[in-house]
């Protein structure tokens, strides 16, 4: 039976329990309302930790941080033979600075210096070298030498083999460099003293396959190639390294005064100069000559090279200097002076280049001047240069005062030059060409003695451009004769040169016709002398002489223009100005006809020479505008009735004018314009007898037939012409 339950109990629930207190944080100390009874404050700025809080508010219990540590400073001090650290002072901590004066030992700081650690290891052994006895000072590249390699002993080299190592030696004479075998990874070498012509001081060679041509070179007692491989027959063989010309010119500096030797990477930063080569200016006591023949050669190699300022004088005689490789010799202008102390100058020239065995590529010889002591007794030339494609020539021979030199510079079967700026103040010839293809005078100064020449093209020349040449004084200005030389084809493009001489400016004599045609353009120039005429054309084979804008003025005792040679086709425009000449404007031998626009006047004797005929035609028949000459030299009013027969012809006087003619039995009549290149100007309106040019059946004319005027019949019968007497033309100017 279920037991019955008691009356159930009430149980109350328990009371709740007082809040925990806590720790919080503030950027700031706390204030008397922040947190509760009982809680902790931290200060993160100031690192003060507060609390707990009581009813009378907030108490600081201090830092929670200590201070920050420090640093021992130490020094060496010395306790006997050992050397311990002494605490001299402390660093870097905050608080109060711990005591100084102790000792670092094994496991900290230590008061006696007994216990202290001693920083200094044990003595090592004594350097062998402190006991070798001294040795002789005759140690060569084959001294033996102890080495130690990693993981061996030492061992026994050469001292060739620890130079060698970065593949260059330095030796101290082309001697000992070819003395001993170079082992095969030095691929250049040094020779700090060298002979004259085998490279200079300081200069560098190379390994190469095969014994080398042109250069300095020499052979060391190997035989090791450039890949350092073994050739009996070619190996050995140096050869002097070439200076890289537009490298050097950009980075040249003059050279200090004197005969000076300079370290080879001195050396390479400049271009190569007369002083490298022993030369001394400026001193009366030296002769250059070697020092000028030593630097020739190795310009010869090199490419390049500088002459300073300074006078250096030589006595002579120069080495021909090779131009079968681009050469360059430039100095500093007038400062860089060749000053020439002997009296004769033997040889083919004083300065010479090319040979005559085979082309030469390119000369540069710019900016130095050449000067003599005293008049030279021979007439060989200053300058020679032989077979060179391409010459640029920019100096100065000799000076105005002086005239030492007889000769100047000889261009001979050099194909192109180009004189810019060049002075010449010669004696007798200043430039002489002959054998070439292209020759340029730009801006060419020229002072010539009493009997000198100018420009003499003598033979096998082709086109010489003479712009802005300028010649003062002298015999002849310009001269062309090649009846002595092989025959040229030259071609003479003479713009804006003056040829101011003392006597005959231009003097062309050259009777050798050749099939391209001599030609000869004189535009823009100047020409006047004083002896003989501006401008004489004594031979010009067939070739042609023609200006538009020419001068040929002012000439003393001579005709502006004379032509001997009848062969000679010569034009003159109408901006030619000829004029103030003590003869003729135009003169020539008898039967020379000419072509011109021009009109010559104020000449002393009149216009045109009495042998000379004047054309004024242009292409044929078109009749030329020109105001007439002094005096018509052809009047037809005295002229008789002529019968001509039918088909002949009949001649009339050469000259210039007007002529009406009238045919009597059918009284045609017309009128031509005779001397410029016969034009019909007016015919009979009734009767078509005359016509311009050879007539046809039934006709009749006035022409020219190359030689001289004439009337010409071709009526079908004899007939009877006769001029008429009011067409006559007096002086009209």
């Amino acid at each position: 039976m279920a037991r019955a339950l008691s009356s159930p109990v009430r149980i109350n629930a328990p009371a709740q329990g007082v809040d925990g207190r806590g720790i919080f944080t503030l950027a700031r100390d706390p204030l008397v309302t922040d947190g509760r009874i009982g809680d902790l404050c931290l200060n993160t700025v100031s690192k003060h930790l507060w609390g707990p809080k009581t009813a009378a508010g907030w108490t600081d219990k201090g830092l929670i941080k200590g201070d920050e540590g420090w640093t021992a400073v130490v020094a060496a001090v010395s306790d006997g033979a050992r050397r311990v650290h002494r605490i001299v002072d402390w660093t870097g901590g905050a608080g109060t600075k711990p005591a100084t004066g102790q000792y670092i030992g094994a496991s900290g700081s230590v008061s006696a210096i007994g216990d202290a650690v001693d920083i200094r290891g044990p003595q090592g052994p004594e350097a062998l070298i402190d006991g070798l006895d001294p040795g002789a000072d005759d140690v060569t590249y084959d001294t033996l030498t102890a080495l130690a390699e990693p993981g061996d002993d030492n061992l026994q080299h050469p001292l060739k083999n620890l130079a060698a190592a970065a593949g260059h030696m330095v030796f101290p004479n082309i001697a000992a460099a070819a003395a001993i075998s170079i082992p095969a990874r030095v691929k250049t070498v040094m020779i700090v003293t060298a002979e004259g012509g085998l490279g200079g001081a300081t200069h560098v060679r190379q390994r190469v396959d095969a014994e080398p041509s042109g250069v300095a070179k020499h052979r060391s007692a190997d035989r090791f190639t450039s890949d350092g491989g073994t050739d009996s027959a070619n190996g050995g063989w140096w050869a002097l390294v070439p200076a890289t010309l537009n490298a050097t010119l950009a980075k040249w500096t003059h050279p200090a005064a004197g005969s000076v030797e300079r370290a080879q990477h001195e050396k390479l930063s400049e271009v190569y100069s007369l002083l490298d080569a022993g030369g001394v200016p400026d001193s009366i006591l030296v002769d250059n000559t070697a020092a000028l023949n030593r630097f020739f050669g190795n310009v010869e190699i090199l490419g390049c090279g500088f002459l300073p300022p300074g006078k250096f004088n030589y006595a002579g005689p120069l080495n021909n200097v090779s131009t079968v490789k681009p050469v360059m010799i430039y100095g500093s202008g007038a400062a860089s002076e060749l000053h020439f102390t002997g009296d004769t100058i033997s040889g083919a020239g004083l300065l010479r280049f090319g040979n005559t065995s085979e082309y030469g590529a390119e000369l540069f010889i710019t900016q130095f001047r050449m000067t003599a002591a005293q008049e030279i007794t021979n007439e060989n030339w200053t300058v020679r240069v032989i077979k060179t494609q391409r010459v640029h020539c920019d100096i100065i021979v000799d000076n105005e005062e002086d005239y030492h030199f007889s000769a100047g510079i000889f261009f001979d079967s050099s194909a192109i030059f180009n004189m810019l700026e060049t002075k010449m103040f010669c004696r007798g010839t200043q430039v002489t060409w002959t054998n070439g293809v292209e020759g340029y005078l730009d801006s060419l100064y020229m002072r010539v003695a009493e009997d000198g020449v100018g420009f003499h093209a003598a033979g096998g020349c082709g086109g010489l451009y003479t712009c802005k040449a300028k010649q003062v004084l002298g015999h002849i200005g310009l001269l062309v004769d090649t009846t002595l030389y092989a025959a040229g084809n030259l071609q003479i493009f003479d713009e804006g040169a003056t040829w101011d001489t003392a006597e005959i400016p231009v003097f062309l004599n050259d009777n050798i016709a050749n099939s391209v045609g001599k030609k000869f353009y004189a535009n823009g120039w100047y020409a006047t002398g004083t002896v003989g005429s501006n401008f004489t054309v004594a031979a010009w084979a067939s070739g042609t002489i023609k200006s538009s804008t020419g001068k040929f003025v002012n000439c003393l005792n001579g005709s502006g223009f004379f032509c001997e040679d009848l062969t000679t086709k010569i034009e003159f425009g109408a901006g030619v100005d000829i004029k103030d000449n003590h003869f003729y404007g135009i003169d020539g031998a008898a039967g020379l006809t000419i072509r011109s626009m021009c009109q010559p006047a104020d000449n002393w004797l009149g216009a045109i020479g009495p042998n000379v005929t004047v054309r004024n035609d242009v292409y044929g028949t078109q009749v030329l505008k020109t105001r007439p000459l002094t005096q018509w030299v052809f009047d037809a009013s005295g002229m008789t009735t002529s019968s001509i027969a039918n088909g002949g012809s009949l001649a009339l006087v050469d000259g210039a004018g007007f002529i009406k003619v009238r045919h009597p039995v059918s009284n045609s009549v017309a009128t031509y314009a005779v001397g410029g290149g016969i034009a019909k100007l007016q015919g009979s309106p009734s009767n078509g007898v005359w016509v311009e040019g050879a007539p046809g059946s039934g006709e009749a004319s006035v022409a020219y037939n190359g030689t001289h005027y004439a009337i010409y019949n071709a009526t079908g019968s004899a007939s009877t012409f006769v001029a008429v007497p009011e067409m006559m033309m007096g002086s009209a100017n």
